[in-house]
């Protein structure tokens, strides 16, 4: 046999046997060490998804994780539309029982060594979790009641699952022989909150012109009383709201007022980057968006119509949002004024908005050109441009369907803002004061 032949041999035994006597002595070679630290966000993923890993008779969870929880706060998950969906296809309306039912279910699995060493802290205090090897809970709970629904409304059942939002610095021991090595800082995590009930919340809101005509095949000029209450399957997916949310006092029949808990400064209603700005294929809820609804100019974010605050006739008289209901219906009504204006090619359909009550007309308040004025009510004057309305369309998806439907932002004339919900103090506010704001996409 040739040297070099001899040589490839042995070195190929000298493996095999190494390879053999580290297996018959049931240790594994330890892995190389990650090329690159893995983002914070991906330790705390793991951490909370532990692998379960196996070394001889030594089962052991990879990674290995130290908790230290810096803050926990009871909180609510986004809301589910669960149950069925009631629609009045009528001018009535009218009552139906609505039952609703959720699961909720997690596994929590921080990963214990084989002798169930604690490393967590004080998160087992705080989370209000038994921990050990793995914990996992589910439970199944249900809901009945008599909705009613306004004429040509929708209504439905939402359900948020009672969590712990906690803050947690942790350090993990991927087994690569770093040890501890790669740490997140202040991550966030959410665990069930067992001593606290689901919320559930009744909701209702007016339908668009689009939903009555595509959902109870009537046009809404037509629309009159001979429809009925249509109840079907609630969507089984959950909004587009992505922060928790706090509980508030749902009123009986029009609860469109829950409001959200603490968020940024400078959005006091909870609102979410995700519920104000572009989402996928469409638009989610937005504050500048608005729908026709018989007359109406309905909000897609809160649900409320544009009027005039308390049917006042004053020039000055604020514009808000208000709940939309029978009782004020020509303070909420608005009609329309062509005021195209351009050459044949390339014309420009603005819009005056007169109110129904008032015969005055939609306006911006004080030197009609800062973010944050007031829309108010003023004298109809055809020719000034601060009163001409440009509808431009949007596609926007609003609850419980979330289907694409036309919307719009109503930009200004003048100031090339629009009219929106007061994005600082009252997104879900009664009677809070309507505002201009750029229009951003």
């Amino acid at each position: 046999m040739k040297p070099i032949v001899r040589r490839t041999v042995r070195a190929i035994l000298a493996i095999t046997l190494a390879t053999l006597a580290a297996v018959s002595a049931g240790v594994l070679t330890p892995a190389a060490p990650a090329l690159a630290a893995r983002s914070p966000e991906r330790i705390a993923d793991d951490c909370y998804n532990a692998r379960a890993a196996q070394q001889g008779g030594l089962i052991y969870w990879v990674p290995e994780c130290e908790i230290e929880v810096l803050s926990s706060e009871e909180v609510y998950a986004a809301p589910k539309v669960v149950g069925q969906v009631a629609l009045a296809c009528n001018s009535s309306g009218g009552s139906t029982t609505v039952n609703a039912s959720t699961t909720s279910s997690t596994s929590f699995s921080f990963g214990l060594d084989i002798g169930g060493k604690h490393k967590f802290g004080n998160l087992e205090e705080q989370a209000g979790l038994k921990l050990g090897w793995s914990w996992s809970w589910s439970e199944s709970r249900g809901w009945a009641t008599t909705v009613n629904i306004p004429g040509w409304s929708v209504g439905w059942i939402e359900s948020r699952d009672a969590q712990r939002k906690l803050t947690v610095n942790v350090k993990a021991d991927y087994d690569d022989g770093r040890g501890f090595a790669e740490v997140a800082r202040k991550q966030v995590i959410y665990t069930p909150n067992t001593k606290r009930d689901n919320l559930w919340l009744l909701r209702s809101r007016p339908l668009s012109d689009w939903e009555i005509k595509n959902r109870c095949g009537r046009s809404a000029a037509a629309a009159s009383g001979e429809a009925g209450l249509k109840v079907t399957p609630a969507p089984s997916f959950a909004t587009s709201v992505t922060d928790s949310a706090s509980p508030s006092a749902a009123p009986a029949v029009v609860p469109d007022a829950a409001s959200a808990s603490a968020a940024p400064a400078v959005v006091p209603d909870g609102a979410s980057a995700s519920e104000v700005s572009a989402q996928g294929g469409g638009y989610g809820p937005d504050f500048r968006f608005w729908v026709k609804s018989q007359g109406r100019l309905l909000s897609t974010y809160s649900s409320k119509c544009m009027t005039v605050h308390n049917g006042a006739s004053a020039d000055g008289t604020r514009i808000v949002q208000n709940d939309c209901k029978p009782d004020r219906p020509k303070e909420q009504l608005w009609e329309t004024v062509n005021l195209t204006e351009g050459p044949p090619c390339c014309r420009v359909p603005y819009i005056m908005y007169k109110n129904s009550k008032t015969k005055k007309c939609l306006d911006i308040s004080g030197n009609e050109r800062d973010d944050g004025l007031n829309l108010e009510l003023y004298t109809c004057v055809p020719s000034a441009p601060v009163q001409s309305w440009l509808a431009e369309s949007v596609t926007a998806g609003m609850p419980p369907y979330y289907d694409g439907q036309p919307a719009f932002f109503l930009r200004n004339k003048k100031t090339a803002k629009c009219g929106a919900l007061d994005f600082y103090n009252g997104l879900l506010k009664e009677s809070s004061p309507l505002k201009q704001y750029p229009c951003h996409r």
